[in-house]
């Protein structure tokens, strides 16, 4: 079973078409064409090809742990997919019983970029420290 631990070169992309500050990065590829994976963070990266990657740990941190939206407090809540492979990626307000957005059956790394874009998308603010 193959496991991601960063974001791959496309979802890197991704990230950053939805604006997300490369330097946040916590790693990087040191050439997107042979997919060189480097544990030096982006902005200490000294080769010319460079592009950011993301760990799991560096997306969790970017995706805000609550969203207060219409006077619900909407939590973000990974949990194991009962129904298929992956994992649910979501953000719910357990006392209204309702879900502002949610992914399914991804893998954590794809979930978390999925849910960076629709956050992004819909004028939601990201943490950024």
């Amino acid at each position: 079973m193959k496991h991601q631990i960063a974001t791959d070169p496309s979802q890197s992309a991704r990230l950053l078409a939805c604006g997300v500050d490369p330097n946040s990065a916590d790693m990087s590829y040191t050439s997107a064409k042979d997919g060189c994976l480097s544990t030096i963070p982006y902005e200490r990266q000294c080769m010319p090809s460079k592009q950011p990657a993301w760990s799991l740990s560096a997306l969790l941190a970017l995706l805000p742990r609550q969203i207060n939206d219409y006077e619900l407090e909407y939590r973000l809540v990974l949990s194991p997919s009962q129904y298929s492979k992956g994992w649910i990626i979501e953000y719910i307000d357990e006392g209204a019983n309702s879900t502002l957005h949610s992914f399914r059956g991804f893998s954590l790394v794809d979930g978390c970029v999925l849910m960076i874009e629709y956050l992004t998308a819909n004028g939601y603010t990201l943490n950024t420290n």
